[in-house]
């Protein structure tokens, strides 16, 4: 069972993700406002949850592992708190214990000719 302190340094850098726009963390929660902005009907949003168990995949594809260096770089976390999350995360790869689940909004409207 992961410790509290283990918990909030990985919601830690997750914040630090969705605030710092890596990946496009936020705009996706935007997107139904954007289409509404551009007179867009019948908007709609969809949202799709994807879970990995395979941390090759996230890592090679979202650079998890490396997004507390990242935080650290930019100030937002301290260096031994940066090393102590990869530490963490290769705990838990190596326990069989990684899951990662990341939502997607699929968002649509339909431009009307007037």
């Amino acid at each position: 069972m992961p410790r509290r302190a283990d918990q909030d340094l990985a919601a830690q850098v997750l914040r630090f993700r969705a605030e710092a726009n890596l990946r496009n963390g936020t705009p996706a929660h935007r997107h139904a406002g954007m289409l509404a902005t551009r007179a867009l009907e019948d908007s709609a949003v969809e949202a799709r949850t994807l879970v990995v168990r395979d941390p090759r995949a996230v890592d090679n594809v979202m650079g998890l592992r490396s997004w507390a260096h990242t935080a650290a770089t930019r100030g937002y976390l301290d260096a031994a708190d940066a090393d102590r999350f990869v530490a963490q995360f290769d705990r838990a790869v190596s326990a069989g214990r990684f899951t990662y689940a990341v939502t997607f909004f699929i968002t649509s409207g339909v431009r009307v000719a007037h």
